[in-house]
């Protein structure tokens, strides 16, 4: 009987031992493992800059170097100030004539807490002239051909007075008046072989004072050739 006993005790303890033996193990997985996560949309990737190669010239100009431009049919250079557009221009052509205009704007300037914004300008007028015209000569002509307002308070003066370096030049300094506001301005006569040049520079008197240093820029920056 004692035999007996013994025998299903043992067979209970492999029984025992046998199931124990096929629980499963745990794993231990590291929580700084990265983990891969599988989506059926593609990850989007950033598109690369673009690099922009050229300006956008107006009609009769072409740039030399960044702020540096030319005029196609005309050889004068020059540079404008950051405030002025170069492609905020009017141009206006007749070739009977061998004229053409060309006018420039800077940014608005708040004149007063009414919000009336003033835009000055920079005109440069090219025409033909005759061989052996004198500077005096066609100055005077182009302030009868092309100044229909009267200018008042004109003032003649040396352009290497305001640091300016230029050949064969007029300048003058004026005011007139246009719809009851007083303008100040510039106008500037040049002559280069058979090319005479007029550049008016202009704003309300108000502001002429805050801008003057940008018009002496572009005067300064004029070459011929």
């Amino acid at each position: 009987m004692q035999i007996i006993r013994n025998l299903v005790l043992s067979l209970l303890c492999v029984v025992i031992f046998s199931c124990t033996s096929q629980q499963a193990t745990p794993i231990a997985i590291s929580t700084n493992t990265a983990q891969l996560i599988s989506t059926s949309t593609p990850a989007l990737t950033s598109m690369p800059e673009v690099t922009v190669t050229g300006v956008l010239m107006p009609d009769g100009l072409i740039m030399l170097s960044s702020n540096r431009y030319r005029f196609l049919v005309w050889p004068f250079s020059f540079s404008l100030p950051d405030a002025w557009d170069i492609n905020n221009k009017i141009h206006l052509s007749s070739v009977d004539v061998g004229r053409e205009t060309y006018t420039f704007y800077r940014d608005d300037i708040m004149v007063d807490r009414d919000s009336i914004n003033e835009s000055p300008k920079i005109t440069v007028r090219f025409a033909t002239i005759p061989d052996g015209i004198d500077i005096k000569t066609y100055s005077e002509d182009a302030l009868a051909d092309w100044h229909s307002t009267e200018m008042s308070d004109a003032k003649i003066f040396d352009l290497e007075e305001i640091g300016v370096s230029l050949d064969t030049t007029m300048a003058y300094k004026t005011h007139f008046m246009f719809e009851d506001i007083e303008y100040t301005q510039y106008i500037i006569h040049a002559i280069y072989q058979t090319m005479g040049i007029e550049i008016i520079m202009d704003s309300k008197t108000e502001v002429f004072e805050n801008i003057e240093s940008e018009f002496l820029y572009f005067l300064k920056s004029l070459t011929f050739g």
